[in-house]
């Protein structure tokens, strides 16, 4: 299973999700383990006051057999006997608990009073003489002791010291286990639940790129919670809207352009009819000039509007058949092949017209052109080297712009009619690339067209 990426709304849905939850499990945990602290400590404390009752019953009951601390050490729980004159001094000094439970078990036997109280363990003190210990008992207990004076007879007592062998407590794995089966439950509930709700945004992401490259996507389906449902009806109406404006800034275009033919072709009439040549030749130029212009508006209008399929081309062939071309039209031009099969997608008249212009301006500004080619695993990369002056470095962008030339006359001897460079980076960023200008140290400007590259199953 692929893990999800952190920089994803699923993946941090999911983390915060299993982090809280993580933090609830060992919160539950800690808080259980101190209150069954609570509850071990209590069942200790029980366990000793049974085993207390046993003792008192077996000196009540008993009273032919002579006792000695030995016998009584041999009791459950018994963890020290003394034998001596005078009750358990601690007793004195510590809380005493209610004794009546042990003075209902007092039958007239041998036992006279009892006394009993719970000191903690620290409060324990060496044994006098005469006295006997449980040495296996002894040591590593973390609970109250339960004391005992028990008084049998006349200056004398047998002070007990009782204590049990720990409570086990429940292992830990259990809760390991638990912890375990709920993050797989809670994490595929929230991968589900992210998944809902990053799909539909991942659909919209898809539909913008789309949109930004001027490719035809279907509506996107509205689906999902509501805020996120009026998130994709926005947007499909915001597509919709900006379609149908662009549609119709392309039809108005191509609309003027065939309407400019009609009196272009009826000022050559006349510009025919003016008897001073010098004249009519400047006429002609200018008429020239006009109709390339408005062939220009025709070409960037009815970008995207041909129909054209998108296939499978061959970045290299296409290259080396741009170049043969305008070559024939006496550009100097030459091409370097580096990466044979370098597969792009794209429509493949539009990528040769966008070539062909950058083509046109290195040949135009630069005298000849030099095309390389190369690709790597993503991007299959075009340079076209010039010979040219090259261009101001802020304006390298903005040469892109539609109608822009960095010689401000319009004169079509020392410049072009400003759409060329805006049509071709037009077409590569509708397949997806991108053209950068820059300027080379030794000299003339490098044109770079970058491409995807289409992998191959």
């Amino acid at each position: 299973m692929r893990l999800r990426s952190l920089d994803t709304l699923s993946g941090r849905f999911i983390l915060i999700i299993l982090l809280s939850m993580l933090f609830a499990q060992f919160l539950s945990v800690v808080i259980f383990r101190m209150q069954a602290q609570d509850i071990f400590a209590s069942e200790q404390l029980n366990r000793q006051f049974v085993n207390a009752e046993r003792v008192v019953r077996f000196l009540e009951g008993d009273t032919e057999q002579t006792v000695t601390p030995e016998v009584l050490l041999e009791l459950p729980g018994v963890l020290a006997v003394h034998d001596t004159h005078s009750p358990w001094p601690q007793i004195n000094t510590a809380s005493r608990v209610k004794t009546d439970r042990f003075l209902k078990l007092l039958s007239g036997g041998r036992l006279r009073s009892v006394d009993a109280a719970v000191l903690p363990v620290n409060s324990y003190v060496d044994a006098p003489t005469g006295s006997v210990s449980n040495s296996a008992l002894l040591g590593g207990r973390s609970f109250n002791h339960l004391y005992l004076s028990l008084e049998i007879g006349a200056d004398r007592w047998f002070n007990i010291a009782f204590d049990v062998l720990p409570v086990r407590r429940p292992p830990i794995w259990p809760f390991l286990i638990l912890i375990t089966v709920s993050f797989l439950i809670v994490g595929t509930a929230a991968g589900l639940a992210a998944n809902h709700i990053s799909r539909p945004l991942n659909e919209l992401a898809d539909a913008s790129r789309a949109l930004g490259l001027g490719k035809d996507r279907a509506p996107l389906r509205v689906e999902g919670p509501n805020d996120l449902r009026q998130v994709l009806s926005t947007f499909n109406s915001m597509r919709e809207r900006l379609e149908a404006t662009l549609d119709s800034q392309k039809h108005i275009l191509i609309a003027i352009g065939h309407d400019l033919r009609t009196p272009i072709t009826a000022l050559r009439v006349r510009t025919s009819l003016i008897q001073d040549p010098t004249e009519r030749q400047n006429m002609d130029r200018a008429l020239d000039e006009l109709e390339r212009l408005t062939d220009a508006a025709l070409e960037a209008g009815k970008e995207g509007l041909e129909g054209e399929p998108m296939a499978v081309v061959d970045a290299a062939a296409l290259m080396s058949s741009v170049c043969e071309d305008v070559q024939d039209l006496g550009w100097e031009v030459s091409f370097e092949d580096a990466d044979e099969g370098a597969l792009v997608r794209g429509r493949p008249e539009q990528l040769s017209r966008a070539l062909k212009n950058i083509l046109e301006n290195a040949t135009r500004y630069g005298a000849r052109a030099r095309v390389c080619l190369a690709a790597d695993q993503h991007t299959c990369r075009i340079n076209v080297d010039d010979d040219g002056p090259g261009i101001p470095e802020d304006l390298c962008d903005q040469v892109f712009d539609p109608l822009f030339r960095i010689e401000a006359s319009r004169n079509q001897a020392t410049g072009g009619h400003g759409l060329g460079l805006y049509i071709s980076r037009k077409i590569v960023r509708t397949h997806g690339g991108d053209i950068k200008l820059r300027n080379r140290l030794l000299g003339g400007l490098t044109a770079t067209i970058e491409l995807p590259i289409v992998t191959q199953s």
